[in-house]
């Protein structure tokens, strides 16, 4: 029993890593693209843009994770109806901040220096097509269906390269954020119809709830909070870098750093698997089980590090100018410290996921000390583009010691108190 169940996880999660990896390098492969397609400035409109959708999606994890929680405390039929109500608040929720998002754009568009202030538009229908995604992906994460979900990743990914490229040709900067857009709906529609447990329903949008339903999702107002802050807070920071170029530099700069920073995310993708691979098998109170699953993920985080710095440090006069064209030449030390960053995000990252699955209030701490002290110095001292990566990076290193040194300290005075 035990050895099928080893076997179980290590294919689904091996066909998992195949299939999500596979969609990452056909995602990432898109700005190699697209820099060749748009011009400089234009460039770095799209990649500000898709960046800005990512902050904002990436505070939607949180409901990723709590599809998980949900799944792991309740039974399926409960789970699913509590994801119904949370969804169906969610998308009237973006529907009525979207309307914000739109009255801000002129505000947005000189801020960020982006000419076409229509392109928000299509920024918040994509935001709206977001909010199923992430509820759906939790929920089939908490039911362990990783394949699904690597064939929803894979799929959405090929669906926005081919149309943001093709648009992009057509339309400029416009034309490849409509395809993105594209490509997040036919994602969508695959995830829907591919088979396996039944997934949160649309047409709860426009049907009542139950009175219990909506009592119990009430009752978990501080644990959403919590959440919300603890990851939309991290997820922030992963896309930090490129906005903080565009609102500190030129847009000549600002444009190169942003193709450069796009490489660095890929590595923060690739990494990212080990997390959701690793949360399906946490268990919620079992210290020995979570102890053992943790060590696992963070030797191979390490691993995965010590490999993609040793291999961009061997090659960092040619790498960046290799994938993405003589604009980029020489900007091999960037590329290691947006790495190094990436990296430290998802290590930092990884714990924080595990201890709000685990219901832990002190993530909150752990998510305060990372997000303002690397949110704050870079933003502060930055003098040029390889400052702020460094800095960067030291803030989240700095930080996520200084939290453990704060628990070590919390536990020997709580020791001898007891």
């Amino acid at each position: 029993m035990i050895q099928s169940k080893f076997s179980n996880f290590y294919i689904r999660s091996g066909i998992f890593g195949i299939l999500s990896l596979a969609g990452a390098v056909i995602n990432y492969a898109l700005y190699p693209v697209l820099v060749r397609v748009l011009n400089t400035s234009d460039f770095g409109d799209f990649a500000a843009l898709v960046a800005l959708s990512n902050q904002v999606m990436g505070i939607l994890i949180a409901f990723n994770v709590i599809s998980i929680y949900l799944v792991k405390s309740q039974k399926e039929e409960r789970a699913r109806a509590y994801a119904q109500v949370i969804q169906k608040m969610l998308i009237w929720f973006f529907v009525a901040a979207i309307l914000i998002l739109l009255l801000l754009s002129p505000l947005l568009s000189d801020l960020l220096k982006i000419d076409q202030a229509g392109s928000f538009l299509v920024l918040s229908i994509i935001l709206i097509t977001a909010v199923p995604a992430v509820v759906w992906t939790g929920y089939l994460q908490g039911h362990k269906e990783m394949v699904r979900i690597g064939v929803y990743n894979i799929a959405s990914s090929a669906s926005k390269f081919g149309l943001a490229v093709a648009l992009a040709m057509v339309l400029g900067m416009n034309g490849g954020i409509l395809g993105i857009l594209g490509g997040a709906i036919i994602g969508l529609v695959i995830l829907k119809v591919y088979p396996g447990v039944r997934l949160p329903q649309l047409k709860s949008l426009v049907q009542k709830s139950k009175p219990q339903d909506r009592q119990f999702v009430a009752g978990l107002r501080g644990y959403f909070l919590e959440c919300l802050f603890v990851v939309g807070a991290l997820s922030f920071l992963q896309n930090y870098d490129i906005t903080l170029a565009k609102a500190l530099f030129g847009p000549a700069e600002a444009g190169v750093y942003s193709g450069v920073s796009i490489l660095s995310n890929a590595l923060y993708y690739l990494s990212f698997l080990i997390v959701w691979i690793i949360l399906p098998e946490i268990k919620i109170g079992d210290k020995k089980i979570n102890r053992r699953i943790l060590t696992t993920a963070y030797r191979l985080l390490a691993a995965l590090t010590l490999a993609a710095i040793t291999f961009e440090l061997i090659f960092r006069d040619h790498l960046t100018q290799l994938l993405l064209g003589q604009e980029f030449a020489n900007q091999g030390n960037l590329l290691v410290f947006a790495s190094l960053y990436q990296l430290s995000l998802v290590a930092v990252t990884l714990y924080a996921y595990f201890l709000l699955i685990n219901r832990k209030k002190r993530s909150a701490i752990l998510g305060l000390l990372v997000f303002g002290t690397t949110a704050l110095i870079p933003a502060l001292f930055a003098q040029s583009p390889i400052d702020m990566i460094r800095l960067l990076w030291l803030s989240v290193v700095a930080s996520f010691a200084l939290y453990w040194l704060l628990v070590f300290v919390y536990r020997q005075l709580f020791s001898k108190a007891s």
